[in-house]
């Protein structure tokens, strides 16, 4: 009797164990706060086309903006009239690249502040802009801010998320992730005349 009382027991524990350690909730899983990225870096990567293949062939201008810095380093870019740039966009967090986090569907960079006609733009990614083309169609007398607009939740089929350089994309909805500029001044040859 000794033995059955023992053995129900060491069953009825068993069960009991497992039954808590099957019903025990997972540990959460910490989710990146998208508002706090710590760092961002751009690069203008100077090249041409060939075919529909982009190469790169000339200098790699890159762009950090860090999470408490109001002021990008560097400050003042001069890209080439004429060049293409392949332009990437990199995010970071706790110093972690974080770029697959931004879905296509509910994302969308924009570029604005350069006067008309000075860059074309084409994205390279499903309209997000962490990947894409920017020609430099031509000089300018000084630079200009222009600005890098990321935003969140808003509708990429409404007609002011058509364009990559649209003045009034906030009419597109959805919310800023992320909202910093940069001088860019586009220069004749090597531009180091200032």
């Amino acid at each position: 009797m000794k033995k059955h009382f023992n053995f129900f027991s060491l069953a009825l524990i068993t069960i009991l164990s497992l039954s808590f350690t099957a019903c025990k909730k997972d540990d959460p899983v910490a989710e990146k706060n998208l508002e706090q990225i710590d760092g961002t870096i751009v690069n203008f990567i100077e090249g041409h086309f060939q075919g529909t293949e982009f190469h790169a062939s000339g200098d790699t201008v890159k762009v950090t903006f860090e999470k408490d810095k109001t002021v990008s380093s560097p400050s003042h870019v001069h890209l080439h009239a004429g060049e293409t740039y392949l332009m990437e966009i990199d995010f970071y967090y706790k110093g972690v690249k974080i770029n697959s986090d931004f879905d296509a569907p509910s994302h969308q960079f924009f570029f604005v502040g350069a006067p008309d006609g000075i860059f074309d733009y084409t994205y390279a990614d499903e309209r997000v802009g962490l990947k894409g083309y920017l020609t430099v169609n031509q000089a300018t007398e000084s630079g200009f801010e222009w600005n890098l607009i990321l935003r969140h939740g808003l509708n990429k089929n409404h007609a002011a998320a058509q364009t990559w350089n649209n003045p009034n994309y906030n009419q597109a909805g959805g919310s800023y992730d992320f909202n910093r500029t940069v001088e860019i001044h586009p220069v004749v040859g090597d531009g180091q005349d200032h």
